[in-house]
């Protein structure tokens, strides 16, 4: 707030719907910011931003954030259940609604190995989970919110090519059975050849 800098400076770009989307660009070019001003978190001093060509000034910042998930870097997790963890703040999400949504994120069968099942325990910060196996809980979570925008904050970086490769192929089924608007955040160019639509900043 106190920079006499503007992070982006006359940039434009669409995020198209229905696809899977890439916002390609080395740290500290903005990436983070645009997608801030999606919900509405920050507010862009000129310009104009625009969903479905509505202007989102006009949209309550409550709805904005209602139609995205998001899910982070890195996954966070507080002790608990791992049905707990995918219905967080949701109450519409039930046991029959999260199976659906660990089965395309591919994270059924191995919660199906774990003590309990859905109801086992995580500890904290998911630990005796792989970063992969904690990465499609995340995004297991994000297909049972049922929102039809989900923006993933550098979902590979802290994975290996084989659990990388697996991600994004999951994704891609994802977009192909929900048709819902993906939009991932990465400096990793492996990422764009499971990309409908490459944005570069």
């Amino acid at each position: 707030e106190d920079s006499d800098k503007n992070v982006l400076n006359n940039f434009s770009c669409s995020i198209k719907g229905g696809v899977i989307n890439a916002l390609m660009g080395v740290s500290g070019k903005g990436k983070t910011t645009l997608v801030n001003f999606i919900p509405r978190l920050l507010e862009p001093d000129k310009g104009i931003i625009k969903i479905n060509e509505k202007n989102i000034a006009d949209i309550s910042a409550e709805s904005l954030r209602n139609i995205c998930s998001y899910i982070e870097q890195k996954p966070n997790f507080m002790r608990g259940t791992i049905i707990e963890h995918i219905a967080y703040n949701n109450k519409k999400i039930n046991l029959k609604k999260s199976i659906e949504a660990a089965k395309l994120a591919q994270a059924h069968d191995f919660i199906m190995s774990l003590p309990n099942n859905y109801y086992h325990n995580l500890g904290e910060g998911g630990v005796g989970l792989s970063g992969g196996q904690l990465q499609r809980l995340d995004i297991t979570r994000g297909i049972a919110s049922d929102k039809p925008l989900m923006i993933l904050d550098e979902p590979t970086s802290n994975l290996d090519k084989k659990n990388t490769e697996g991600i994004l192929l999951t994704l891609k089924n994802i977009n192909n059975h929900k048709k819902n608007t993906i939009l991932i955040v990465t400096h990793d160019t492996n990422v764009m050849k499971y990309c409908d639509n490459i944005i570069k900043i």
